[in-house]
């Protein structure tokens, strides 16, 4: 009798492991202890992810996750109940991915973990969790401080809650579909990367109360067409806006003090800057390759360009530089940049920047007192818009006085518009009471 129980309970083991052999596509070890046996993982036919045992998951980036052949074959996962971390860019490109929800176990969860995962619409986490959260299918830290992960399948408009007070790095990393972001007035940082290849991300709201850019943060959003960076932004990270080709305005606020390598690079449809008295260095191919800038306005405080800071802007036609010294130039600042068209310096500066590197320039010449300066604040006077095809308005009636960028007056006038129609296009000056504004005539 007992070799007979022996002998059933051995097929019967036998015809299970057959079944699970025969339903297993793939597997092997994920784990981030010692010899990374801590965790397996399988898949399985019906396109489920299974990753079980105990403690930390390993990281990828650089070297791809072991089910990478199969990425965009996995539709659902299962995390295990004793995994306590979700590696760096753990399921990324699992492009069938539609499910996944996090056990209570996991403490820590690495960066872009779900990156261009394109369906996954909603990620979940076990309410018994102490560290994460989910709200609207978005991943944040327990009591909501920081958005830690979106879903790369969230579409059209999207506003951060006003509990969140940092946006980490990574967090919307490859949402292709989002169009547009309100960061409200509760956030201080957004993280590196944080925005990093929104390719269909058009607009993009920053709070007043935002201080710092992290490096790369809106890098490759293809899309987005015009950015107002708040005056409470004191430090934008290195390529914090590069290859953001369609990129027509920015707008950069008398608080930021320097501007690093890289910030503004390839953005091909910006048209003018206007860098405020604020910034003391620009970096090392900020605006490189930025081929339809026209006009660049650069403040009295900046006392060093980087190399290459505005090489291959062919398309430059006008430099206006504040500084009474001549800033410290790198090598090829302007590289491709020819060297005919008009600088415009302080009045008492020109000798001083004919025999310094400025010399590159063989039209160096003074601006008139009036337009030298420039402010950028002034909360009686606004003047819009700019770049205009015409007319501007004030918001006040006043004493209008129009400059060329030589510092010629052009026209006077009281009231609260001014007809820029007759002039060609280019860079002017317009004096309003107290205020100069750099005006751009398209």
């Amino acid at each position: 009798m007992k070799k007979v129980i022996l002998f059933f309970a051995l097929t019967g083991i036998m015809t299970m492991n057959s079944l699970t052999a025969q339903s297993v596509i793939a597997s092997g070890y994920c784990g981030g202890e010692g010899d990374g046996t801590n965790l397996t993982w399988i898949l399985t036919a019906d396109s489920v992810l299974t990753i079980s045992g105990r403690g930390e998951m390993a990281n990828y980036g650089y070297n791809p996750q072991p089910w990478s052949p199969y990425s965009y074959t996995i539709s659902e996962i299962i995390i295990g109940n004793l995994v306590t971390s979700i590696g760096d860019y753990a399921f990324t490109y699992c492009s069938s991915l539609t499910l996944v929800t996090i056990p209570n176990s996991v403490t820590s969860i690495g960066e872009a973990p779900f990156a261009s995962c394109s369906r996954l619409i909603a990620i979940e986490v076990n309410i018994d969790n102490r560290n994460y959260s989910d709200l609207d299918g978005i991943l944040y830290d327990k009591v909501q401080n920081t958005l830690v992960c979106c879903p790369a399948g969230k579409t059209g408009s999207l506003s951060i809650p006003n509990s969140v007070t940092s946006i980490g790095d990574r967090a919307f990393y490859s949402c292709y579909n989002l169009t547009s972001v309100t960061i409200g007035n509760s956030v201080t940082s957004i993280g590196d990367g944080a925005f990093s290849y929104c390719d269909g991300l058009i607009s993009v709201t920053i709070g007043n109360s935002v201080t710092s850019i992290g490096t790369l943060a809106f890098s490759s959003c293809y899309r987005l067409t015009s950015v107002t960076i708040p005056n409470s932004v004191t430090s934008i990270g290195d390529g914090a806006f590069t290859s953001c080709s369609g990129l027509t305005s920015v707008t950069i606020p008398n608080s930021v003090t320097s501007i690093g390598y890289r910030t503004f690079s390839d953005c091909y449809n910006l048209t003018s800057v206007m860098i405020p008295n604020s910034v003391t260095s620009i970096g090392i191919l900020a605006f490189s390759g930025c081929y339809n800038l026209t006009s660049v306005t650069i403040g009295n405080s900046v006392t060093n360009i980087g190399n290459g800071a505005f090489s291959f802007c062919i398309n430059l036609t006008t430099i206006t530089c504040l500084a009474n010294v001549p800033p410290t130039l790198g090598s090829e600042v302007f590289y491709d940049v020819l060297d005919t068209i008009p600088v415009c310096v302080p009045s008492g500066s020109v000798a001083a920047y004919q025999a310094s590197d400025w010399n590159y320039f063989t039209n160096i010449d003074g601006c008139a007192t009036a337009v030298s300066e420039i402010s950028r604040e002034n909360a009686s006077v606004k003047v819009y818009p700019n770049p205009t095809t015409g007319k501007v308005y004030l918001s006040v009636e006043s004493n209008i006085r129009i400059y060329s960028i030589q510092g010629t007056l052009l026209h006077e006038t009281f009231g609260s518009e001014a007809d820029l129609s007759g002039y060609p296009q280019g860079v002017y000056f317009l004096k309003a009471g107290n205020k100069t504004v750099k005006i751009v005539k398209e």
